[in-house]
């Protein structure tokens, strides 16, 4: 299966001042662009707070927030790099937080891919070269062309 990206949603230098922030601006690009349903945000905000989404990789803190299927319309991955990192909730110890650089949201419409997604992408995510190029990139459509290369390499 191919995963979709979107340099219409993507985020480059986004500036959030809370992850809650971050989360409602890129819930936000998904709705509008009609890839998730009006409920999408608040459920991915509703299940961060149970299970959080920020994993620390060697090259920096990334989160991968996501919510169940039935607020999803079409699927889709967004990608967001942050102007300056925020915190999220270690998805391993939520007693701990993670300082976050780059943020990629799912939005599956079936559960079976959003956990071999998921699992694609920590892996994937483990490559320090490859989110350097992304950190890097200078354009929306750079940052989506090198995720989407990658990911459905």
């Amino acid at each position: 299966m191919l995963f979709a990206f979107d340099p219409q949603v993507n985020r480059l230098g986004l500036t959030a001042a809370s992850t809650e922030a971050a989360i409602r601006e890129m819930g936000d690009a998904l709705c509008a662009a009609g890839y998730v349903k009006d409920s999408f945000v608040d459920a991915v905000l509703d299940r961060e707070k149970t299970y959080p989404t920020g994993l620390p990789f060697e090259r920096t803190g990334i989160a991968l927030p996501h919510t169940d299927v039935d607020h999803v319309i079409k699927p889709i991955i967004a990608v967001a790099v942050l102007e300056k990192p925020i915190k999220f909730q270690n998805m391993g110890d939520a007693a701990q937080s993670v300082d976050v650089e780059m943020i990629v949201m799912l939005a599956m419409k079936n559960s079976e891919f959003q956990l071999a997604l998921l699992s694609r992408l920590i892996e994937t995510l483990q490559d320090v070269a490859f989110v350097d190029s992304v950190l890097q990139a200078k354009t929306k459509e750079e940052l989506t062309e090198r995720m989407s290369k990658k990911i459905n390499a």
